[in-house]
């Protein structure tokens, strides 16, 4: 038995479960009430039927010799096992060799290995990203890596989908013999001086996403680069919105009286509406439309009066809940509700940081931060005023 997905470890046994199944059912399906005295029959059949992974019968195989049937005539000569191993000395030598070479492996115990992914497990092994480190041995063919708990995977891989993985810049060893011992071999260390540059996944951005590109440059590199990490990201989105950004309200969609007599004095054309959606539209315009054919108008009107309907049944449907609701959430005179912070991030998907925070007084923090002032935008300017400002930045 195993695990992973590898066809060759337990795939003829699956297969011949499937030729099995089909003949059982159509033997049930002719002999209903007498399908078990043809068991011998059918194992006889199968036995005596050519595999095509091997290229020979099970009764050859294990025997060396086919059975005699009574449909089939004895042959001129009927070899032995020694005998018929000295004629066919190809086909099982070779049927040998390859079960041997498939047995063998090329990745040595707690070497870091790369994943090839090449079925439907992709999408959840992406979040793997390039490299894991192997845990040990499960069966001939198979592999089970050091995963992160988070991972909703399972470890354990067929050895075709890995392969031996080296750091950028090293060597590629020139033969079986240069590589090194297994004994003391370690992972590449997480800490790196200088991050890699390449193309961010969309995966990558989000709130509340524990593998997000603030937790990812967090666990490779540590807290030193991920807090400039998050500092520069906050400078840059300063300055887009300062740029870029803008606010509008209900002003900047009013029409004043100037634009309405203008748009009034223009010649309206026939039978279309020239009332705007700021002063709505009268009843002779609505009758218009629905003799024109259109029921725009009309049909808003009915599904707003439709949709109030439909609410009102599923309020009274829920009252049931409802009330099961509030016994779950009140207690005496509390109210058990889940906080959620200003910015919105569910606090159930985030992943905990732990960040060297200077902790001050909130005396310390009203003298030392001006909302505004040349003395905030002092300290929003340097790495570590921005430290200070944001004594909540665990959280994130």
């Amino acid at each position: 038995m195993s695990t992973a997905d590898h066809p060759q470890t337990d795939g003829q046994t699956e297969r011949v479960n499937r030729v099995l199944e089909d003949v059982l059912r159509n033997v049930c399906a002719a002999e209903p009430t007498t399908w078990s005295t043809l068991l011998p029959q059918v194992e006889f059949a199968l036995n005596n039927a050519v595999h095509s992974s091997t290229g020979f019968t099970p009764f050859y195989v294990n025997g060396l010799r086919h059975p005699r049937t009574p449909l089939k005539l004895p042959s001129a000569s009927n070899l032995g096992g020694g005998e018929a191993n000295a004629e066919d000395p190809r086909g099982l030598r070779g049927l040998r060799t390859s079960v041997k070479r498939n047995l063998l492996s090329f990745i040595e115990t707690g070497e870091a290995v790369r994943q090839r992914v090449c079925d439907t497990m992709a999408v959840a092994q992406d979040a793997q990203k390039e490299q894991s480190d192997r845990h040990g041995r499960v069966h001939g063919h198979a592999y089970t890596l050091d995963l992160p708990s988070s991972m909703a995977t399972h470890p354990t891989f067929y050895v075709g989908f890995l392969k031996p993985y080296r750091p950028a810049g090293a060597a590629e060893p020139e033969g079986p013999t240069a590589s090194p011992s297994p004994v003391g071999r370690r992972p590449p260390s997480p800490e790196r001086t200088v991050p890699r540059s390449g193309v961010l996944d969309k995966k990558s951005f989000g709130q509340g996403v524990n593998h997000s590109l603030f937790h990812n440059v967090y666990n490779e590199y540590g807290v030193d680069t991920a807090m400039n990490l998050l500092f520069n990201m906050r400078q840059v989105a300063t300055q887009f919105l300062l740029a870029r950004g803008y606010t509008i309200n209900y002003d900047d969609f009013a029409i004043d009286r100037n634009t309405l007599r203008n748009i009034n004095d223009v010649t309206a054309t026939v039978r279309c509406i020239a009332d705007s959606f700021t002063s709505g539209v009268n009843f002779m315009s609505a009758i218009a439309q629905q003799q024109d054919g259109r029921h725009g108008i009309t049909t808003k009107a009915l599904s707003t009066r439709t949709t109030g309907y439909h609410n009102r049944k599923a309020n009274k449907a829920l009252e049931s809940v409802l009330i099961d609701n509030h016994r779950r959430t009140v207690k005496y005179d509390f109210v058990l509700q889940q906080l959620y912070g200003d910015d919105g991030v569910d606090i159930r998907k985030t992943a905990y940081v732990d960040f060297k925070i200077l902790m001050v007084s909130d005396a310390e923090f009203d003298s030392f931060v001006k909302l505004k002032g040349k003395q905030f935008d002092a300290n929003n300017a340097t790495e570590q005023g921005c430290r200070k400002i944001n004594i909540s930045i665990s959280i994130i």
